[in-house]
């Protein structure tokens, strides 16, 4: 999970990312997967694009509390 975060915060450091909306959500006992629609922009080349993601999270409860214990984006 570290290392998903370091990715994460050197992505943002380059880019700007917008989740325009959500298309789908599922949810099934401790998963969830998401379809969404998104703009981002390079911050250097200031060049624009637009599409749609995938992203799957898994979930773990721990003291009443749920948390994103993995996620993978497609």
């Amino acid at each position: 999970m570290e290392q998903y975060k370091n990715e994460i915060k050197e992505l943002f450091d380059k880019e700007f990312i917008e989740k325009l909306y959500f298309d789908n959500i599922l949810i099934r006992e401790n998963w969830a997967a998401l379809h969404y629609r998104y703009r981002r922009e390079d911050k250097s080349t200031k060049e624009k694009t637009v599409g749609d993601r995938m992203q799957f999270l898994k979930f773990e409860e721990n003291n009443g509390i749920l948390k994103i214990i993995a996620s993978w984006t497609q």
